[in-house]
């Protein structure tokens, strides 16, 4: 173990931690061939990427990539009619700002798990991870198909949703883990 402090964390070896450390820096460029993230979200994203799959394991690796998956190909899902109205990622790719509202809740209990044990931060770190990738399809989604009957609304009001994310809110519901559910329940109730 190379560091009491952290001693519930997965990579407690120099081993895994290299292992951590190489598929972090895979991912990482990974995204950023891909568009997904700039050159300032590589750099938030291979942080938190490397803090999770350190603290949490390979499960927790495996749910980022699964959220990146997901939010990169909501993204990508009518870009043109996105572009034309204003309302599109920019080409380049999510900033470290944005990586960061997404992912470092999940990242820091990640890291508190690393040092109590304490699975409540495990739950945490799933429970954020789960809230971003809603929070970011659900969005994405909205803005491409919400624009083809003319105009978003929030539920059955009659008042009208934001359109655009903007990465303030975003940094604010990062923190929130349950904030999509609760959008879910006011919605679907």
């Amino acid at each position: 173990m190379l560091n009491p402090f952290l001693a519930h964390a997965w990579a407690t070896s120099p081993e895994r931690i290299a292992i951590a450390a190489a598929l972090t820096l895979g991912f990482a460029a990974l995204a950023r061939a891909l568009h997904g993230v700039n050159r300032s979200g590589t750099v938030a994203g291979g942080l938190s990427c490397f803090l999770l799959f350190a603290g949490a394991g390979p499960a927790a690796f495996a749910a980022l990539a699964l959220l990146f998956a997901m939010t990169w190909a909501s993204t990508r899902l009518g870009y043109r009619r996105k572009q034309s109205l204003g309302l599109a990622e920019r080409r380049e790719g999510r900033s470290a700002w944005q990586v960061l509202a997404n992912l470092a809740a999940a990242a820091l209990s990640s890291v508190v798990f690393s040092a109590t044990g304490n699975r409540a931060w495990l739950v945490a770190t799933v429970a954020a991870l789960a809230e971003a990738a809603t929070d970011t399809v659900a969005s994405e989604i909205g803005q491409s198909a919400a624009h083809t009957r003319g105009s978003s609304r929030v539920g059955n009001e009659s008042r009208q949703a934001p359109t655009a994310a903007s990465p303030g809110r975003e940094a604010s519901q990062a923190w929130q883990p349950a904030s999509g559910l609760q959008r879910w329940r006011r919605w679907a109730g």
